[in-house]
Parts: structure tokens; C-alpha cells; sequence
């Protein structure tokens, strides 16, 4: 027989490890931004991580469609940034 348990809460998903709010998409206001550093002699070079990240966006944006972000690629920080603008 099973036992039933109440008020347990719910873990994030992983996928591949990783939790699934592995970026700060929902605690961001207008105009924060952050930085997903780049190793440009790795196979994730600038492309493909600027492709995860518009993935990740456009996932976020599924969930809440109110919101919406820029991304620049900044090689001379070695990373993209992603700003919050509405």
C-alpha cells in the first residue's frame, strides 16, 4: 500500500542535469541584464551559446508573454548578455 503524503513540494525539472530555471528569466526586472560567460576555444563557441539562449528566451516567453529581451554578443568580455526591456 502506498502512502499518501500532503504538502510536499514539487522539485524543479532537470533536463540533462540541469534545473530548468537555470537562467534568472522570472526574477529580472526592466532593465537587468545578466551574462553567460563564453569560451570561444571550446566547441560552445559564440553562435551556438547565443542559440541557447534565444531557445531559452523564447521558452521563457511561452510562460509569461508579457515579457521580452535583447541579446549582444560582447567578445571583448567574452560572453552574451541578455537585458530585460519590457
Amino acid at each position: 500500500m502506498y502512502k499518501i503524503e500532503k504538502n510536499i513540494e514539487m522539485p524543479n525539472p532537470f533536463w540533462n542535469g540541469i534545473a530548468s530555471n537555470k537562467y534568472p528569466f522570472k526574477e529580472m526586472e526592466i532593465g537587468d541584464s545578466f551574462a553567460v560567460p563564453v569560451d570561444p576555444t571550446t566547441k560552445l563557441n559564440y553562435k551556438q551559446v547565443a542559440a541557447r539562449m534565444s531557445t531559452a528566451i523564447s521558452n521563457h516567453k511561452k510562460r509569461d508573454a508579457n515579457t521580452r529581451f535583447s541579446m549582444r554578443t560582447l567578445k571583448h568580455d567574452k560572453c552574451i548578455r541578455v537585458w530585460r526591456t519590457a
